[in-house]
């Protein structure tokens, strides 16, 4: 049977003890709240869209998603309102361990981490691909050494080509690209190319 009223208050606990309870909002039910036994509950939409909507109206607050294993967040997602807005994840909070962080002008960092992209087939694991049609150069890659104690034949940036061996027990690394300062002195930085195979 249906209950239908205007406004009520809980003052504490409000229970639905089916394992398939629904809870229907709108005058035509058009969104949907609907509990799976054990498993989950599932936000459902008959519009052209269907979202959830996280809105923090503090004037410096962050609107998050975590997500909890046996009551202790191990990742959470939201917007840094102290950090220019920036969306990141990290662990128990969006700005402890941040594991990602993406700015509004789409720039991605993963601090202290590393990036695989792993494909099963022999279709390009990264393309950079350039749109302006005034450019006079193409897509460029940059590796930035962070360092103010720069010094002779250090190493600036390495390509490896590694692969597996015949006896697939070891990783074997083929070749090289890499540069090295040749002089320190700011004025004279100069980085040339070496190339390295092994066989």
């Amino acid at each position: 049977a249906a209950l239908n009223v205007v406004d009520f208050t809980v003052q504490d606990d409000l229970s639905l003890s089916s394992d398939s309870a629904i809870i229907n909002f709108g005058a035509d039910s058009d969104i949907t709240l609907t509990h799976t036994a054990d498993t989950s509950l599932t936000l459902g939409g008959a519009g052209s869209t269907t979202g959830l909507l996280i809105n923090n109206t503090a004037t410096d607050g962050d609107p998050f998603l975590a997500f909890a294993l046996s009551g202790t967040q191990t990742f959470t997602m939201g917007v840094d309102d102290g950090d220019s807005d920036k969306f990141k994840i990290g662990t128990t909070a969006i700005g402890t361990d941040t594991r990602l962080s993406i700015d509004s002008s789409g720039n991605i960092e993963i601090p202290d981490g590393s990036l695989t992209i792993t494909r099963d087939d022999n279709v390009a694991n990264l393309t950079l691909v350039t749109t302006d049609a005034d450019a006079t150069v193409g897509p460029f890659q940059t590796f930035y050494r962070n360092s103010n104690s720069a010094a002779s034949d250090d190493q600036i940036g390495t390509i490896f080509f590694v692969g597996r061996n015949a006896e697939n027990n070891a990783d074997v690394t083929y070749g090289s690209i890499e540069t090295h300062i040749n002089a320190a002195a700011a004025w004279e930085l100069v980085r040339p190319l070496h190339y390295m195979h092994w066989t």
